[in-house]
């Protein structure tokens, strides 16, 4: 006979959205949210944990301070949190000091918490608000590739890289440790279909 949890929505009674989730065997559910002014905590990317999916936690922030190029931001948007070997990685959004956009970012730990913003956005386009936001990580088991998708204003761009996505290039963002290639994606491809 199986067992059937009741429960009554909404399960996390705050302002969460744009939310994501991980399993982390052995120690439960972590939920990642969007934090902007409504938001129950202070500048931060929203943390819930739960045991079971119904009962969790009163959200904290997942990063233990706010990155350098970012501190007075009240803008973390759609958080997406991966494990790639022994490191957890939190992309998001974030608008910079300089009010001159929102970033593309990356946030590291070796738990689904206590996460440290890498020091600098990882990419950017200055001067438009809403041209960097929603950074997606997925892993193409056909291919056997990571790739990442953001939306960049009126397209969504995937980008591919051997380093799994660490870092990646784009015509706003240069770093020595880059590597780029074009990537076609069908989507049935990359959900193994």
């Amino acid at each position: 006979m199986s067992h059937t949890q009741m429960f009554t929505n909404p399960l996390i009674n705050a302002d969460f959205p744009d939310p994501s989730v991980i399993y982390v065997s052995g120690d439960g559910y972590y939920a990642y949210a969007t934090h902007d002014e409504f938001s129950p905590t202070i500048n931060n990317i929203q943390l819930s944990k739960s045991d079971d999916l119904v009962n969790w936690s009163e959200p904290i922030g997942a990063l233990i301070e706010p990155p350098v190029w970012a501190k007075t931001c009240n803008k973390f948007w759609a958080p997406q949190v991966v494990k790639v070997a022994d490191q957890y990685r939190l992309y998001y959004a974030a608008e910079s000091d300089t009010k001159d956009g929102m970033c593309l970012a990356l946030a590291i730990s070796d738990k689904p918490y206590n996460f440290k913003d890498i020091g600098k956005p990882l990419a950017q386009v200055p001067g438009s608000t809403y041209k960097m936001i929603d950074p997606c990580f997925f892993y193409d088991v056909k291919s056997g590739k990571s790739f990442f998708k953001e939306f960049k204003g009126d397209r969504i761009v995937f980008r591919g890289s051997k380093k799994h996505l660490y870092y990646w290039h784009n015509p706003f963002f240069h770093h020595p440790a880059l590597l780029h290639f074009t990537v076609k994606v069908k989507i049935g491809d990359c959900l193994g279909l």
